[in-house]
Parts: structure tokens; sequence; C-alpha cells
């Protein structure tokens, strides 16, 4: 691992007073890597300094939002680039102001790029059982493709899968979204779609019955009432299709509600993209769909 150089305390003074440490962008950051398929930048990280913090399994790359540099989450005694031979600073876990560091991920000031597939947490389930050609979603804030993920705090991760160089049909894909639906969006808790039934159509010409067949009720128990299919509507250029399961067998949760957004392609044909879930909590004041536990 390429790595910075902490100074020493006789030479600390002299490296406080070094220049910043230099800045390379996303756009230098992928011809260090063997990988075609990483993703471009949303925006307003177009031109952030990427930078590397620490020894991992996997290859984890940060990118601080555009205008800040490597000064917002370093301290004084952190050498410059001059003494780091790697294509983006790579620091060790000394070498940062971790506060800081959390403090901007927190505030959605730093996206990460990293590879799912092989890390040493047993993660590797986030990458069975989708389409190896597509990108896809994996929670409300990370997209991935063929093991690649890209994670952006308070960025709707479907708005990350058109980052992804992935496809023709990809040029189709909304490029800007509705603050609006994104906060909507953001009401839901993001279902996997390698989560959904195997049989589960994940494209077809109509979203409806491929929403009906992921979550409607084709028989009822006798707390049970009928799903409810609503939609589609069109927001975002997607077409979104609204599924209701009314009645449970869990007292304390009155139902379900799930938000599936599909892209159409070829004129006719609609793929699924991402689903979100709620629940209904009677007991609460007042009564409301939510993804929180209900009380």
């Amino acid at each position: 691992m390429a790595t910075t150089t902490v100074a020493t305390p006789e030479t600390s003074a002299a490296a406080s007073d070094n220049p910043s440490i230099s800045c390379a962008s996303w756009q230098d950051y992928p011809a260090s890597e063997a990988s075609e398929q990483l993703p471009t930048m949303p925006p307003g990280f177009e031109t952030g300094c990427v930078f590397r913090v620490g020894q991992t399994t996997s290859v984890t790359v940060q990118i601080l939002r555009n205008g800040l540099s490597l000064d917002a989450i370093t301290g004084p005694e952190t050498a410059t680039n001059a003494d780091n031979d790697g294509p983006i600073p790579w620091f060790e876990a000394t070498e940062i102001d971790r506060d800081k560091l959390n403090e901007l991920i927190a505030s959605g000031d730093v996206a990460t790029y990293y590879q799912n597939c092989i890390t040493s947490g047993g993660q590797s389930t986030n990458c069975d059982g989708f389409d190896a050609a597509k990108a896809y979603v994996i929670n409300d804030d990370t997209a991935c493709f063929q093991g690649h993920c890209l994670q952006v705090p308070q960025v709707h991760a479907i708005y990350l899968l058109s980052q992804w160089d992935w496809e023709d049909a990809a040029d189709d894909l909304p490029q800007s979204f509705d603050p609006k639906q994104t906060a909507a969006r953001n009401q839901y808790s993001t279902v996997p779609l390698n989560t959904l039934y195997a049989d589960v159509p994940l494209t077809g010409e109509s979203p409806e019955d491929i929403a009906f067949r992921a979550f409607g009720r084709s028989s009822l128990a006798e707390w049970e009432r009928a799903t409810i299919v609503n939609g589609p509507t069109t927001e975002d250029d997607l077409s979104i299709v609204n599924v209701i399961n009314e009645g449970t067998a869990d007292d304390s949760i009155g139902g379900y509600r799930y938000r599936l957004d599909f892209s159409k392609f070829d004129d006719d044909q609609y793929q699924l993209l991402w689903v979100g879930k709620q629940h209904y909590c009677p007991r609460n004041n007042p009564p409301e769909w939510t993804k929180q536990y209900c009380s």
C-alpha cells in the first residue's frame, strides 16, 4: 500500500507549513484501476478530491464534495502528497481527523466507492441474484454494478443507477430527480430486487401485473383485505405503481404499502428498477404509513 508519511515531532511544524495536499479528482482515479466499470460521480462530486484511508480488504475510495480540500480531514502532522507514491493520497488512519471525516459523511459531503462482493464481512449476498449486465440498488443510498458499488448519503440510489455506463438502455434513465420525489422515496425502506420471488419478472408490458405478482395476495386469510394496485403514474420520467395490502396477523401493523419504480424501453416494455416498502402503524398518534418501527 502506498502511504503518506506521518511527520515526527521534529518536523511537524515544517509539515504544517507545507502547501495543501494535492487533490486528485475522480477523473484521475480510473487510470490507476483495472476495472472498466467505474461509475461517474453525481453532480456535486465530479471534481471532488479522492483519497483512501487505512488497510481494507476491498477497494474502498472516498470522494469529497466539490470545493472541499483534503485539509478538511487531515491534521497538521500529515505530510504533503509529495511523500505519497500512489496515484491518490492513501492515508494511515492516524493521519486523518476521524471526527471531521465522520461529520462530512453524516452531512452527505463524502461519497464512497467500494467492491462489495469481495469484502470479508459476508456481504457477497448483496451481489448474488442480480443480473450481471445491469446496475441495481442494494439500499437507499447505494447502487452497484458487477460488485462495484457507489454510496452517496442523501442521494437516492435510484438516481445513482444512471451513473453506471452499463447498457444502451441506460441512456433512457432520468439524469436528475425532483427533490420532492427523492424525499418521497426516502420515506420507504429499499427492498433489494434479489429478495423478490424468483418467478417475479423484472421486465414486461404491464407494470401493474409485475407489481401484483411481486406483492399481490392471491388468497386471503380472515384478517387480510384484497390487494389494491394503483398506477402507473409518471414522475422523474419513471412509471410508478403502488401496492397496498391492508390487514396482517400482527396487530401492531395494519398493513404494508409498496412503491415500485419502472423505466420504459422499446416503447412498450417496462423494467423494474427499485422497490420501497412501508408499513401502517395503527397505534401511532396519528396512525401513519412509515418505515420506522411501530410503537
